[in-house]
């Protein structure tokens, strides 16, 4: 084993990372208060260690490395004897960050790393059958976001392991650097880019065509709505009515998909019909973006009775664009449509392919009020927007501003005038028009009412993570 970490001390330059993963058995010398690991011929009555590859050796045989970084991982009993762990791990995986693939890695890899993690601490016996292993792979195969998977990613993951408990750190050689994994094909080379620098995202060669705030914008529905099946937040197909333009061009097709919610609900009273009161929320533009929409709420209403009221398709929707944005060409790899909605008209010649949203992907979500504490209910359905988008191999799958909801699990009013609620995301909106499913960890909000019996509450956002690994026709 020192051999060959030799060999390729020999090999690595500083443009270069190496993962070394060690599993196999190990050893702790309380004695001599040293760890080992002991390899396949390594002898099991070793009295002083000969057989053995102590940490003390392979620290010292990985100091030369010229790589700028390396990641130790060490699926063996009393591993955590190697060095000293980190205080704490996260307890998230790593935030989203918005910027390009290739400026993200940039950013990591500017200084230079030394990290290690391990399957337990020096005193832990590791199973034969590792779910440390099984951890680090499910990191790669599902964590990080934008295709990139970082180490605080790997610690999230390998911290689900209850016993032993897995520990990481960093070791001599150590400048703050991150060692990342790119999934293959997330990130373009770029030309004359230095490794472990930040690059500049690339400029279009085509100037945009500006879409100025306040445009108005003809909408209709494109499904039939019945009372019975809908509450306040729940989504609705809508379409364009007639093309958008800007400057003689198309921005926005008549045809393009539009997303509506129910806002009020109003059942049937003495001197009331029942009612459902509609309003834009999105649609999408010729180059992909999901513009976000004011729209003017609209009521439809039906009988005075305590019959279901039905609302066909085709109702007139009117709304504006909510703010200044600048519409490319249409892209030769996207159908450039959020969903398979009737009468929707497709480019020519523009056959989208699949992308995998994988599961743990996390998906930042926001809240904009106002929240009625007085009024809220379990089980009431809360909608909120995309807070920054989800990005695979370079495409984003979920946009910012995209359509999401959650659920209130549970209300608690207490005397002192308090009430505390609990929610949870549920689902969101992929560029396709999919309902992604989403898990989080229940989030607990505490607002005091006023002397009116009312708290609206304004904003916020929280963290929630796709179910399943999905396909996502972009």
């Amino acid at each position: 084993m020192r051999q060959k970490i030799r060999e390729y001390n020999g090999l690595l330059t500083d443009s270069d990372q190496i993962l070394y993963f060690f599993s196999m058995h190990g050893h702790y010398s309380e004695i001599g208060d040293r760890g080992y690991l002991v390899g396949s011929d390594g002898v099991a009555t070793d009295a002083y260690g000969d057989t053995w590859l102590s940490y003390d050796d392979l620290r010292t045989d990985l100091a030369p490395c010229k790589a700028k970084h390396v990641l130790l991982a060490l699926d063996a009993c009393h591993s955590g004897s190697f060095g000293i762990r980190n205080k704490s791990g996260p307890d998230v995986p790593a935030y989203d960050i918005a910027e390009d693939c290739a400026t993200q890695v940039g950013k990591a890899m500017q200084y230079s790393g030394r990290q290690f993690c391990t399957s337990g601490n020096k005193d832990a016996n590791t199973p034969a059958k590792s779910l440390f292993a099984a951890r680090f792979l499910e990191a790669l195969r599902k964590g990080g976001t934008g295709g990139i998977v970082r180490f605080d990613d790997l610690e999230y993951f390998l911290g689900k392991i209850e016993s032993p408990r897995p520990e990481s750190g960093s070791f001599r050689g150590h400048a703050g650097g991150d060692f990342v994994f790119v999934r293959k094909g997330n990130c373009s080379i770029v030309e004359g880019a230095v490794p472990g620098r930040p690059q500049s995202a690339t400029q279009s060669a085509v100037l945009g065509t500006p879409l100025n705030a306040g445009t108005l914008i003809s909408l209709e529905t494109s499904e039939r709505i019945n009372s019975t099946d809908i509450g306040i937040g729940t989504p609705v197909q809508m379409r364009v009515r007639t093309d958008v333009k800007s400057d003689n061009r198309v921005v926005i097709r008549a045809g393009a998909p539009a997303l509506g919610r129910i806002i009020e609900v109003e059942k049937a009273s003495y001197n009331h019909p029942e009612c459902v009161v509609l309003e834009a929320v999105l649609v999408k533009a010729v180059d992909g973006q999901q513009i976000s929409l004011l729209g003017n709420k609209q009521s439809f209403c039906g009988q005075f009775n305590n019959e279901s009221m039905e609302v066909s398709p085709f109702r007139v929707i009117i709304a504006t664009i909510i703010n200044n944005a600048v519409i490319g060409e249409a892209k030769t790899d996207t159908t450039a449509f959020l969903w398979d909605a009737p009468a929707i008209i497709k480019p020519p010649g523009q056959s989208g392919h699949l992308l995998t949203l994988a599961a743990g992907n996390s998906v930042m979500l926001e809240f904009q009020g106002p929240l009625d504490f007085a009024k809220l209910t379990g089980g009431d359905v809360i909608s909120f927007t995309v807070a920054q988008p989800v990005i695979v191999n370079g495409k984003t799958t979920i946009a910012a501003g995209a359509l999401a909801t959650g659920l209130i699990t549970n209300v608690s009013r207490e005397k002192d005038g308090y009430v505390s609620v609990t929610l949870e995301a549920r689902q969101a909106y992929a560029v396709d028009g999919q309902q992604i499913l989403l898990r989080s960890t229940p989030q607990l909000i505490k607002r005091k009412v006023d002397a009116e019996n009312s708290s609206p509450y304004q904003s916020f956002k929280f963290r929630s993570f796709v179910q399943t690994d999905v396909k996502i026709r972009i």
